[in-house]
């Protein structure tokens, strides 16, 4: 049995192993680019200019220096929150203002999740705020307004505070009350949490989006008709084909389908329209149609269910095991503190620590979105021009300023998409045959 010193000795494990993994990968992949700056990949060479190649590379640069500057921070304030004490200072204070002032201890476990939360919301909207106004707008890619960005982030914070607190208080409800409901409590709260996630996918095109985004529907015209021929060819349903106003934040082009079921709406970015063709538009959408012929929504959804199911059964192990909170900083005086604070304090602290444990297994699950690209990417080529793909592809490498060669390690762990010229590679040979 370990006791409370070996938890935390774990605990610094892993931090050390996950920030150097991820510092090492994130190095590595700037000695790639900066080796390969000064030349255009062959198969890019007609397309691609020494000029633009060089910005894509620049760009990345300006956002991975971000990022490994975030992921410093980040490690520092889970320190800072777990063996540093502080969750457990929380906990403290929390029982002896609720006794202060009679109030419920529900109200002082959403002290302490709105401390924790209103921490991390002060330390990352600077970091925001200097990618979207300094490096985006460096890059020529910023399309928005101070105005809109503080909107955008009253409006996320109004939206979490009218759909997350409610939800919150009822996991710590049901969590409080686990010796009234049995041993397999947490086999609930699962089923709970998989509702609530599949509610907000279903919600989120009709009632979410649009307060951030205008959604018009596609204008009649030449595209609109390949594309609902293209639907028809591949029988597949919709709630109907939407322009969204990205250029009113970015200049970044993109596609995608929200929502489920028949209400899934598909999605196109006015700057994709305004980039590509209409046949190159039409095979974006044929690709994004092969996640859903191929079964990789459902596949995914799977996936996630049976993960979140292990995730809350360690949850459900987890909860009552005393050492557990002391290896992670938990004092003796805030073990003695009321139920629902000491769930609060672990809620937040197993979700902070999961990702590091689960971070060694981050390549298997760019691996399978990676096999999912490529089978999406041969639907496509089979029901519209395997060369009209590969052309929206290589324009929108270009215009996003995405970097067209990467090192073999950082793609394992971080690409959820092939490496460009091996997909490239793979969409040529299908057209081939």
């Amino acid at each position: 049995m370990m006791d409370s010193k070996q938890i935390t000795f774990l605990l610094l494990v892993f931090l050390t192993l996950s920030l150097f993994t991820q510092l090492l990968l994130y190095f590595r992949q700037i000695r790639h680019l900066k080796k390969n700056k000064n030349k255009v990949p062959s198969r890019f060479q007609n397309i691609i200019s020494l000029q633009q190649h060089k910005k894509a590379i620049d760009y990345f640069f300006e956002k991975v220096k971000l990022k490994i500057t975030t992921t410093l921070i980040d490690y520092l304030l889970l320190y800072f929150f777990t063996i540093g004490g502080f969750i457990s200072f929380l906990v403290v204070k929390a029982t002896t203002f609720t006794e202060s002032y009679d109030l419920s201890p529900f109200f002082g476990a959403m002290i302490i999740i709105a401390s924790i939360g209103f921490i991390n919301l002060i330390v990352d909207t600077p970091f925001s705020f200097y990618k979207q106004f300094v490096v985006e707008e460096k890059f020529g890619f910023n399309k928005m307004s101070i105005n809109t960005f503080f909107s955008d982030l009253l409006k996320t914070l109004l939206i979490a505070l009218t759909i997350g607190v409610p939800f919150l208080l009822a996991i710590l409800w049901l969590t409080s009350n686990r010796t009234l409901i049995g041993e397999f409590w947490w086999v609930l709260l699962w089923g709970i949490v998989a509702l609530f996630s599949v509610g907000v996918q279903v919600l989120y095109p009709i009632f979410i989006a649009p307060i951030f985004n205008k959604f018009s529907p596609l204008e009649p015209g030449s595209l609109k008709l390949k594309l609902e021929s293209l639907l028809k060819r591949c029988n597949f349903s919709s709630g109907g084909l939407f322009l969204m106003d990205g250029s009113k934040r970015s200049s970044h082009g993109n596609a995608f389908f929200a929502g489920l079921g028949n209400a899934r709406r598909i999605v196109l970015f006015d700057t994709l329209v305004e980039r590509l063709s209409d046949d190159e538009i039409e095979a974006v959408l044929a690709h994004e149609l092969g996640h859903y012929k191929c079964g990789h929504v459902p596949l995914n959804i799977i996936t996630q269910l049976i993960f979140s199911f292990l995730m809350f059964a360690s949850f459900g192990f987890l909860i009552d095991y005393d050492l557990f909170y002391q290896g992670l900083g938990v004092s003796n005086q805030a073990l003695s503190s009321s139920t629902i604070f000491l769930d609060t304090a672990f809620l937040i602290i197993f979700f902070s620590v999961l990702p590091l444990v689960l971070f060694p297994f981050q390549p298997l699950t760019s691996m399978l979105s990676r096999k999912h690209e490529f089978e999406a990417d041969k639907y496509a080529a089979d029901n519209s021009q395997s060369e009209d793909l590969i052309s929206a592809l290589v324009k929108l490498y270009r215009d996003n300023a995405s970097p067209v060669t990467t090192d073999s390690w950082f793609s394992m762990f971080f690409d959820s998409h092939p490496p460009a010229s091996i997909r490239i590679d793979a969409l040529e040979l299908k057209e081939a045959k």
